[in-house]
């Protein structure tokens, strides 16, 4: 009896290892529909062409191996559930550069980084930097173009009571931002700084940063944009202009960049519900700027002002070069590089130029438009 039981035992045995070890054949060649669609930045690997040569140097095989393993048709699913383990048990995030915060507040860990001032690049560097930004602001003065430097907010500094440990335990040590912000004060350069802004109104809003998103929320936007084009009209010595904001409406559901961090996470359930607010406004005055041509030059916490701008039109020309390398609204439809060798006289084309950058950048604060220009 004892025989028997032993034998029908290692047969449900060694059929579950064989039913698991083909798991990845069945769903390489399964039907991939319906799968779960993963967010963030990854490769799509093509299936690569065989030929002697990659085969003897190992190329085919790392190249087909990484096709396969996005062809597998489960790959989403099982990404979620190990995203999801580690959330639920560890409070642990397995998207890259991310951290789980206090009452599960998400940051990028740069954003930390910087506020504690460990990327701090010294007082030397940012005088120069200082400098930099004043050369160019004087030599497009020269053709009345005006530039101005937008710090914008971090999170790990607005929401510093969520930061998680081991990070908690440092005290913030001179930073980047902290330093040249008192240095511009005496500069003469044309700056706002919304970090320091958007802290000062935290007391009365919790709306302007939200619990998932690495970015201003789009309120925040609204209310940037705003004094953006203020200050645009003072500088131009144009008519004021505004955005008038009338309600806000709450939601639960996230909208554009307001759950951005939480979406990479990629994980099998839904975050814990949470509160967003969104504007609904009316321009006053818009008319004074229809005639400008603006650049922005900077990074993705520009995205939310360059939407709002064109979508009511703001100015007569709106262009953006994504980290000084993708010039948009082009590079939608089709990717079209930043010329270097003409920065300098494109630059001079524009009525304003806009430099806005966010913490984590501030050690090339000018994308490098210094090194492509011809003093």
């Amino acid at each position: 009896m004892y025989t028997k039981i032993s034998g029908i035992v290692r047969f449900f045995l060694l059929l579950g290892v064989l039913s698991y070890l083909s798991i990845p054949i069945v769903g390489f060649f399964a039907s991939p529909s319906q799968q779960p669609i993963l967010q963030g930045s990854y490769t799509i690997y093509e299936k690569p062409s065989f030929s002697w040569k990659n085969w003897t140097e190992g190329v085919f095989q790392l190249q087909f191996d990484q096709y396969y393993n996005q062809q597998f048709r489960y790959q989403a699913f099982f990404v979620q559930l190990n995203n999801q383990f580690f959330f639920s048990c560890f409070q642990e995030s397995k998207a890259n550069g991310t951290v789980v915060g206090k009452d599960d507040y998400l940051y990028e860990s740069k954003y930390i980084k910087s506020y504690l001032g460990n990327d701090f690049i010294g007082k030397v560097q940012l005088n120069k930097t200082v400098e930099k930004i004043k050369a160019l602001q004087d030599y497009l003065k020269q053709n009345n173009t005006d530039l101005i430097l937008v710090l914008a907010p971090n999170k790990a500094r607005f929401y510093s009571e969520y930061i998680p440990t081991p990070f908690d335990s440092e005290v913030p040590g001179e930073s980047n931002l902290v330093y040249l912000r008192e240095n511009l004060a005496y500069s003469g350069i044309h700056y706002i700084d919304f970090d320091r802004w958007l802290i000062s109104l935290k007391t009365k809003n919790e709306k302007l940063f939200t619990k998932y998103g690495t970015h201003w929320s789009e309120y925040s936007a609204v209310l940037a944009t705003d004094s953006l084009f203020r200050y645009v009209t003072q500088l131009k010595q144009r008519p004021p202009f505004s955005i008038v904001i009338d309600s806000l409406e709450q939601t639960n559901q996230a909208r554009v960049t307001d759950s951005d961090i939480g979406d990479g996470l990629n994980l099998l359930w839904e975050l814990p519900q949470t509160n967003y607010w969104y504007p609904h406004y009316h321009l006053k005055g818009d008319s004074s700027l229809k005639d400008l041509s603006v650049l922005s030059v900077g990074d993705s916490f520009y995205w939310s002002i360059f939407y709002l701008m064109d979508k009511e039109a703001l100015v007569k020309k709106n262009d953006f070069w994504y980290y000084n390398k993708e010039v948009y609204p082009e590079s939608f439809t089709k990717k079209t590089p930043v010329i270097t060798k003409h920065v300098a006289s494109a630059l001079k084309r524009y009525d304003v130029v806009i430099l806005i950058v966010s913490e984590p950048q501030l050690n090339n604060i000018l994308f490098d438009l210094d090194k492509a220009m011809k003093w």
